[in-house]
């Protein structure tokens, strides 16, 4: 439509955060004081072996670096503390180097082994001195767009959040961890699926589960749905809702978007005529292009975007026309319409043949990996549907013919009073046809839900998103067919021998 256009995934990212390149900004020692200042002279001259002293570093790390802050302002009270935690004497306390000291207080507070010195507090006044001392906030992410970013949970009475907040103050770490982030997200939204998981994998006990932390429980589930992490039991952990993780990533990255900047975006055009000369559109976001279909659609190019041709017409002032590379749009929800979009894309754009627009979704991906599988499969299933139906025939006819012949006698007695064979053939036709059709609609609702629940577990039980089993009006057109033929031939056969013989050697039932 006009005015609409679909970004790719971190293109989006950027506008977001509203950056189009990483700041990477270091410090001048001119502008450090006190902690910061003492800092950025010993890691020069190589004394403490830490991360490099940039805004980055402090920022990305910030109870890292708050632990040596406090350090720095405490020396005796975190000496006192690793001595006791690294269980060493006072001597050795005392010789310990004050950068190893500095360093082993920053990593205990990044593991959560002194949060009752470093707390949430301590970390959030550290950081805000800094931002406020270096004038930082052009490059800390919107409070907006990180109340999106984090869920809460609760885990065996504790609450607990989806992401550290104060992980989560630079734009660039969204931008560089924005799938793990979304990630956890979504793993503490359905953290019934993540205990789930964990317990399966693990063969954990109630107990042991309770014992865990949340922050464990939702990492490793987060790792799953990445792909990242798999073990011989992952496979057969089934969530409760289809697991469409790229799905709920791009939705939640352009509601944010939306939410944020009303979905607008102004887009500069550039195009060569006598001079240089640029057109400024506002268009809309309408869809999001993920990381792993990117190189399918555009070459792999991250900050590329699609635009109708109505765009492309209104910013050149020109209508392209042509053959185009590619198209893109939205599924639609009725089968007539998929239908229509599935016949254009078998249509060749020129009598050659050498371009066609091939049809590529979700459902494609899967029926590309699987095709070779589903031949094989479709294969057996004919054979042994086949199987089945005869087998079946057989059973049924054997039934009709025995009941037919107990009732011999009856048909001559009828042909005796004046029957003909037509008459005879209804009679019993209408009796089997009644049997037939019992069968039939037995077998209707069977095979119905059957399929349907296999098709249903497939669907939103593994997320194979294809129609594994289809019955519709031609398997029941071809089911009700066997059964009428069967039903008539079953019939007809034994009543035509009966009522052929005289009536006196059927009702004294000779051969």
């Amino acid at each position: 439509a006009e005015n609409q256009i679909i970004v790719h995934t971190e293109a989006l990212l950027r506008l977001i955060v509203g950056q189009s390149n990483r700041p990477d900004v270091y410090y001048e020692p001119s502008l450090l004081v006190g902690f910061d200042k003492e800092l950025y002279n010993n890691f020069l001259s190589g004394v403490w072996s830490i991360n490099k002293p940039s805004i980055h570093a402090f920022l990305e790390s910030p109870k890292y670096f708050a632990a040596i802050n406090y350090a720095y302002n405490n020396p005796d009270t975190v000496r006192n503390i690793i001595k006791d935690f690294d269980s060493i004497t006072d001597e050795e306390a005392q010789n310990l180097d004050t950068g190893y000291i500095y360093h082993r207080f920053g990593e205990l507070a990044e593991n959560g082994y002194v949060d009752e010195v470093i707390t949430d507090a301590c970390v959030s006044e550290y950081v805000n001195s800094v931002i406020s001392k270096y004038s930082l906030s052009s490059l800390l992410l919107p409070s907006s767009v990180k109340n999106n970013l984090i869920a809460t949970y609760t885990h065996a009475g504790l609450e607990y959040k989806s992401f550290d907040e104060n992980e989560l103050l630079l734009k660039d770490s969204f931008v560089q961890r924005y799938e793990e982030i979304i990630a956890r997200k979504y793993a503490a939204e359905n953290f019934n699926d993540a205990y789930n998981f964990i317990k399966l994998t693990s063969n954990n006990s109630e107990e042991e589960m309770a014992a865990m932390s949340g922050e464990d429980i939702t990492y490793n589930y987060a790792l799953y749905v990445l792909g990242k992490y798999r073990t011989e039991l992952s496979d057969k952990f089934i969530p409760s809702a289809t697991l469409d993780f790229e799905t709920y990533m791009s939705k939640l990255l352009l509601r944010i978007y939306s939410e944020r900047e009303s979905g607008k975006l102004v887009l500069g055009a550039y195009y060569f005529l006598s001079n240089d000369e640029e057109l400024i559109k506002n268009v809309e976001i309408v869809g999001v292009i993920p990381e792993s279909k990117a190189g399918h659609i555009m070459g792999g190019s991250p900050y590329a975007v699609i635009l109708s041709d109505k765009v492309i017409n209104n910013l050149l002032g020109t209508d392209s026309g042509g053959v185009f590379s590619y198209a893109v749009g939205v599924m639609p929800e009725e089968k007539s319409e998929i239908e229509k979009i599935v016949k254009f894309s078998k249509r060749y754009v020129n009598e050659s043949g050498n371009v066609r627009y091939d049809l590529v979704n979700n459902v494609t991906y899967q029926l590309d990996m699987v095709d070779e599988i589903l031949k094989i499969l479709g294969k057996v299933f004919l054979y042994v549907g086949i199987g089945f139906a005869v087998f079946s025939s057989l059973m049924l006819t054997n039934f009709i013919s025995t009941s037919i012949a107990y009732k011999k006698q009856d048909i001559g007695i009828l042909r005796a009073i004046g029957s003909r064979s037509a008459d005879v053939f209804r009679i019993f036709f209408a009796e089997s046809f009644i049997i037939a059709m019992i069968n039939y609609l037995l077998s209707l609702l069977g095979t119905l839900t059957v399929t349907g629940a296999i098709n249903s577990f497939l669907r939103f039980g593994a997320g194979i998103l294809i129609t594994f089993l289809n019955f519709g009006i031609r398997q029941i057109l071809i089911l009700f067919l066997i059964s009428m033929a069967v039903a008539f031939i079953a019939t007809f056969l034994p009543v035509y021998k009966i009522a052929s013989m005289k009536p006196i050697d059927a009702i004294k039932n000779r051969k």
